[in-house]
């Protein structure tokens, strides 16, 4: 079973920087399961930022959803078996996250 996490990255250049940063804590603190990054179409996305996720998505504009919705549409985007989504200005600092994908 496939296991990663998704991040949501849309709107302004400021999103992609703390999903990248997001990223690079998840990186070293679980480095076994993938990072799907969820992003506008025509989004711009930096070397480092390619290479810290394993996935890309990308999210079309809906206008149905005003950005703040946008995370309930996050399901059907993921590339995982199991997934755990985290907010993009949040950064992973224990390495015990096994104890929430258990939960």
């Amino acid at each position: 079973m496939r296991e990663g996490y998704i991040v949501l990255a849309t709107g302004s250049a400021p999103y992609i920087e703390m999903a990248t940063n997001l990223a690079a804590s998840l990186r070293v603190m679980d480095p076994g399961r993938g990072v799907c990054l969820v992003h506008d179409e025509g989004a711009a996305l930096p070397a480092e930022t390619r290479r810290l996720f394993t996935d890309f998505a990308v999210l079309p504009a809906d206008p149905l959803y005003p950005p703040l919705m946008n995370k309930l549409r996050l399901s059907g985007h993921s590339p995982y078996d199991r997934t755990m989504y985290v907010d993009a200005d949040c950064l992973l600092v224990k390495r015990d996250v096994d104890l929430q994908w258990e939960r």
